[in-house]
């Protein structure tokens, strides 16, 4: 049975008041609003700081300039030292087209060959060696010239040799210069006998020449087969083939400073029935 508020003791309605009064609220604390993400629309973007200005073109002028003058600067980098070897190489070497057998079997007709300039081959005057092979500038005539040892044979030669002379004359007319190879030095004595070339009077050793330069006794020599004494700035030249060579038994020694340059190699070999072969024929048949 229930007991009336009023008959309860005062403790244990204190109590209940307590329990049937409700918590007092907490207060909220108070936060801040969160701001914005963009910017209201009616108010413009800022600019980002540091924005480049417009390029001035004298600005970009300079620096294409630049460019291209370091683009050439490189290329000449390349290029000059090209140059200058090609250039030193055209100073040094030079080439030559073999039109004739004179040289045969060393060199064949339609051979281009590589030569070293004789400013660089035989410095400071030096004496070509025994066995070069040699260019030259050819004689203006054949003749006797001057400072011989030994004379002209006072009877004549014979017609075979003098037709036989005028044909290779004739034939090498417009060639600029001649290529042989150097058998006598200067201050020795040459000496042409019986198909073997003779110095101070003993016999040449054959690799530097062929073993029958004399040809027989229808081709004799100009010079007969008389020794001839080599000045200090001359020596004696000859061709590989004897058949076919207009060389220093018809018109003596050659001066050395006449010699243009000296043979390296053949650099390529155009044949006889190459394209300068058959002009060089055609030629000779017009001539003849």
């Amino acid at each position: 049975m229930t007991e009336p508020l009023d008959a309860m003791p005062e403790g244990d309605a204190t109590a209940a008041a307590a329990v049937a009064e409700p918590a007092p609220e907490q207060e909220a604390l108070p936060c801040a609003e969160p701001e914005q993400a963009d910017a209201s629309p009616e108010e413009p973007a800022e600019e980002p700081v540091g924005t480049p200005a417009e390029p001035d073109p004298a600005a970009q002028r300079i620096a294409a300039r630049r460019l291209a003058e370091g683009r050439r600067l490189r290329r000449l980098r390349v290029i000059a030292p090209v140059m200058i070897l090609l250039a030193f190489l055209c100073w040094v070497y030079t080439t030559h087209y073999i039109p004739s057998p004179s040289m045969a079997p060393t060199l064949m007709p339609g051979d281009h060959i590589l030569a070293m300039r004789s400013w660089i081959a035989y410095p400071n005057g030096t004496i070509p060696s025994r066995g070069d092979i040699v260019v030259f500038l050819p004689p203006e005539q054949p003749g006797t010239p001057e400072g011989y040892y030994s004379t002209v044979p006072e009877e004549p030669v014979s017609t075979n040799a003098v037709d036989r002379l005028k044909e290779i004359v004739a034939r090498r007319r417009n060639v600029e210069v001649w290529i042989k190879r150097v058998v006598g030095l200067p201050g020795e004595v040459v000496q042409i006998a019986q198909g073997s070339v003779y110095i101070n009077g003993r016999e040449l050793d054959h690799r530097f020449y062929n073993r029958q330069p004399d040809a027989g006794p229808d081709y004799p020599y100009m010079f007969g087969f008389l020794p001839v004494r080599l000045g200090a700035d001359e020596v004696f030249v000859l061709g590989d083939n004897p058949l076919d060579s207009d060389d220093s038994r018809f018109w003596g020694p050659l001066k050395v400073g006449n010699i243009t340059s000296r043979y390296v190699r053949v650099i390529f070999r155009e044949g006889a029935n190459g394209p300068n072969a058959r002009k060089a024929r055609a030629e000779t048949e017009r001539g003849g």
